[in-house]
């Protein structure tokens, strides 16, 4: 976890695809996910998580550090990746959710899209 807080989502029952995989639903687009609520309100979304590797529950606080679950290929997705994403509201599809931009250390701020490699990041 790369923040403190509770989670308030976590699903690991989605079957990982071999490759490209398109979803008909959008509410499964994510694959398995999990949320974090942190102290200040904000959501960190980890998503398209593998089947199986989710380490947390539902209601159960976090620490800086700890282990969430290990990078899939589930959801909506063209290969095994992590989708990271902080943003105002617990609900993906909330039509008043917005992302917030944030940095990883005392890295860039990062921006959507941004691509995260080693310790730097590019801009696809």
């Amino acid at each position: 976890a790369p923040v403190q807080g509770t989670v308030v989502t976590a699903s690991d029952t989605m079957k990982d695809s071999e490759g490209s995989n398109n979803v008909s639903n959008k509410e499964e687009a994510a694959g398995n996910t999990v949320v974090i609520e942190t102290k200040e309100g904000l959501f960190v979304v980890f998503a398209h998580l593998r089947q199986g590797s989710v380490r947390v529950s539902e209601g159960e606080p976090v620490n800086v550090g700890d282990p969430i679950g290990e990078v899939g290929n589930s959801g909506n997705t063209t290969m095994p990746h992590l989708h990271f994403q902080v943003q105002t509201h617990k609900d993906f599809w909330d039509p008043d959710n917005r992302s917030v931009p944030f940095a990883i250390g005392d890295g860039p701020v990062l921006r959507r899209n941004d691509r995260v490699t080693g310790l730097s990041s590019t801009t696809q």
